[in-house]
């Protein structure tokens, strides 16, 4: 978990940000985040990103548009947890 601030827009051209890719993706860390996460008049990055490294679990994950802010907040859904919380009832 962190928060590494690399705009994975940008990998292709920017050489801190591929080694960054590169790296978690040697320990099979995906992002689940394909889309912009600040979005302005002027530009888009994607620097709020999940990674994820299981195959053993069924994912899936994306962005929510608020109509009230310029940041999209981020949505990660996994099933593992979500039958853990609901067993806890």
């Amino acid at each position: 978990m962190g928060d590494f601030n690399f705009d994975l827009l940008n990998w292709e051209t920017h050489s801190k940000t591929e080694e960054f890719f590169n790296l978690l993706g040697s320990y099979y860390f995906l992002p689940h985040i394909l889309q912009p996460t600040r979005i302005t008049d002027h530009s888009a990055t994607l620097i709020d990103n999940i990674f994820f490294n299981s195959t053993d679990h069924h994912t899936i994950s994306g962005s929510i548009l608020h109509d009230l802010s310029v940041f999209q907040k981020l949505l990660k859904y996994s099933k593992e947890i979500t039958s853990i919380l609901l067993n806890l009832n």
